[in-house]
C-alpha cells in the first residue's frame, strides 16, 4: 500500500547521500531524484527579470537564523564598507518587497534547505552570500558562483562583501541562473514532482494504486 513511510526531500543536497558535516542536521540514508518535491516562492513576491532595480543602497540582509557571531561580524564589516547590517525579523509580510527592493546582498549560513528569505530577496536582485556547509554546495540547488560562498565569518566574509558592494552589478548577472530557477518553480512544476514521486513508489508497490488528484 502506498500508506507505507515514503521519505523524500524539498533538496536535491538533502537526499542525495547520508551526511555528518552538521551534527545538528544529519540524516538518514540518500534518496532517489525521484524524492525531491522542490517548493515555490509565492507568486506575489517573484519580479519579472526586466522589473529588478539595480540601483540598490549599500544594505546587507541577514536571515533570522544566522548565528549570532556572524550577524555581529557582519555589522562590524558594514561600520568599515559604509553599507547597513539588518536582520530580517519583524518585518511585516507587505513591508518585504520594499525591503528586498533596496538590498545588494543577502547572507544566510548553514542553508538547511529552501531558506524563503534569501531566495525571495535574491529574485529581487539581491546577491546570496552563504557559507560552505549544508545545501549550498549542490549547484541544483543554489546556483551561484563559488566566490561567494566562503569557509567563515572572517576576513573572506569581508572581503566578499566588500567585492559585492563594489561590484554589484556584475554580481548581480552573475545570479540569472540562480533567479532563473526559482522564478521558474511554480505548482504546475511542484505538481509534475510530486507525480513522479507518486509513480516511482507505486512501481514498487506493483503498479496497483491509483494516482491520486493533485
Amino acid at each position: 500500500s502506498f500508506q507505507k513511510n515514503r521519505p523524500f526531500n524539498h533538496k536535491f543536497w538533502l537526499g542525495k547521500k547520508p551526511y555528518s558535516d552538521h551534527k545538528q542536521w544529519h540524516v538518514g540514508p540518500a534518496l532517489p531524484l525521484e524524492s525531491v518535491l522542490r517548493p515555490y516562492i509565492t507568486p506575489s513576491l517573484v519580479i519579472p527579470e526586466e522589473n529588478i532595480t539595480i540601483d540598490k543602497e549599500n544594505l546587507v540582509l541577514i536571515d533570522n537564523d544566522a548565528p549570532n557571531h556572524v550577524r555581529k561580524a557582519l555589522s562590524k564589516y558594514c561600520k568599515e564598507l559604509n553599507c547597513t547590517a539588518t536582520v530580517v525579523q519583524g518585518f511585516a509580510r507587505s513591508a518585504l518587497p520594499a525591503l528586498f527592493n533596496q538590498a545588494k546582498i543577502v547572507v544566510d549560513w548553514c542553508m538547511v534547505g529552501s531558506e524563503r528569505m534569501p531566495i525571495e530577496s535574491g529574485l529581487w536582485g539581491a546577491v546570496l552570500l552563504s557559507s560552505s556547509c549544508l545545501c549550498v554546495q549542490d549547484y541544483r540547488d543554489y546556483p551561484i558562483p563559488k566566490r561567494n560562498i566562503v569557509n567563515d565569518e572572517g576576513d573572506e566574509l569581508k572581503q566578499a562583501v566588500k567585492r559585492i558592494l563594489e561590484n554589484y552589478q556584475q554580481e548581480f548577472k552573475d545570479y540569472v541562473d540562480f533567479r532563473a530557477l526559482y522564478r521558474n518553480l511554480n505548482s504546475s512544476t511542484l505538481t509534475l514532482e510530486a507525480k513522479s514521486f507518486y509513480l516511482s513508489h507505486d512501481k514498487e508497490d506493483g503498479g496497483n494504486n491509483s494516482l491520486p488528484v493533485f
